[in-house]
């Protein structure tokens, strides 16, 4: 007589198998709703208008606030600037 499983294993078997088809369905749906995040992402970075170049009047500002020039510099700078 070929061997046979005792009858009460049975029953973990297939308590076993549920719980792995349980966590198969959770990974494809966590799956679907990560590539549908990824995708939103993209959309949104593709639509952000790009970043506006500074102005030569703002980069001068900007270089006056750091200290790296006079205040008689950033005037001189400035009317060239704007003549």
């Amino acid at each position: 007589m070929p061997y046979m499983w005792p009858h009460h294993w049975a029953g973990s078997g297939m308590i076993a198998m549920g719980i792995l088809m349980f966590l198969f369905w959770i990974l494809i749906v966590l799956g679907i709703i990560f590539v549908i995040w990824f995708f939103v992402g993209l959309a949104r970075r593709a639509e952000a208008p790009p970043a506006s170049p500074e102005t030569p009047l703002e980069v001068l500002q900007k270089r006056y606030a750091r200290g790296e020039i006079t205040r008689e510099q950033y005037q001189e700078m400035k009317r060239e600037l704007e003549g």
